[in-house]
């Protein structure tokens, strides 16, 4: 694990505090556990933020051959989400420092 996979994981942990029961590392892609419509779906086995398709299916020729799931858009807006209260502690700590705040 990385400083940076480490810090985020501890802003996460904090976010939500005693509710976390499992926590998950998850990679990008997994191409070797594809998508299936049919049959058996590799891809529902892999931790990868988006679904890779093999390679008989037309999908895996385009750029990119890869659609998000949904855990890529959660992650997303988590991540903005402590963007946004980052900015908001920057600005309120800028203001504090100026002397329009306390």
């Amino acid at each position: 694990m990385t400083d940076s996979d480490s810090r985020v994981a501890r802003q996460c942990l904090r976010r939500v505090g005693e509710r976390v029961l499992v926590a998950f590392r998850l990679v990008f892609s997994y191409p070797i556990f594809p998508y299936s419509g049919d049959g058996i779906d590799y891809d529902m086995t892999s931790y990868a933020l988006v679904r890779s398709f093999p390679a008989t299916d037309a999908r895996s020729q385009r750029s990119p051959a890869w659609e998000p799931k949904r855990a890529f858009f959660r992650l997303g807006e988590v991540y903005n989400s402590m963007n946004n209260e980052a900015d908001s502690v920057k600005k309120q700590n800028a203001m504090a420092h100026v002397g329009f705040i306390g």
